[in-house]
């Protein structure tokens, strides 16, 4: 369950996809962008046997799905500290400094991993209360864990960016109804 939710489909997942976006965008490795993308393919049917392992047992025994639910509690902290990295200062002052091909948004890089693994706790049929209590606590993690950073260095965490972003877009139209 660790190797699976965890490390793969939220740490290694995550990685590989802004990995494989940003060499796409900025046109580069084509021959490792190739390889690595069959290594994505070949890390989500891991997970995905893994989550029907998990669902198999969820099914077979309903306290399974507390239980899965308490150790992915337990992952979460470390789990969100890895990828925030509050203690490793950024090579650079604010993201501007960053060539736009180059920059990760970190508000979508976030929903991204959240709704990666709310939709596998999801599949592994957890109740939609305790999947919802995971989405709640990793949204906390990664605001706790960003102004961590700026507490550690005494600059902005780069997110705080797509933040200003987010809230100065223009909002778009509703769609028409026929």
């Amino acid at each position: 369950m660790t190797y699976h939710l965890i490390i793969e489909g939220y740490l290694a997942l995550g990685g590989q996809r802004y990995t494989l976006r940003l060499l796409r965008r900025i046109g580069i490795l084509p021959g490792f962008v190739n390889g690595f993308t069959a290594v994505a393919r070949d890390e989500s049917r891991h997970i995905g046997f893994g989550v029907l392992t998990l669902r198999r047992r969820v099914l077979e025994n309903a306290q399974m799905g507390r239980v899965i639910a308490r150790k992915v509690h337990y992952l979460l902290e470390p789990a969100v500290r890895v990828v925030v990295g509050p203690d490793e200062k950024l090579p650079f002052q604010h993201i501007t400094e960053v060539p736009e091909p180059m920059r990760i948004n970190g508000l979508e890089a976030r929903d991204f991993a959240i709704e990666s693994l709310t939709k596998r706790l999801r599949a592994a049929e957890l109740a939609d209360q305790a999947v919802d209590e995971v989405a709640l606590r990793m949204t906390s993690l990664y605001d706790q864990l960003w102004m961590e950073y700026e507490r550690n260095h005494g600059v902005e965490h780069p997110v705080r960016y797509w933040q200003r972003e987010a809230a100065t877009a223009p909002l778009l139209p509703a769609p028409r109804v026929r």
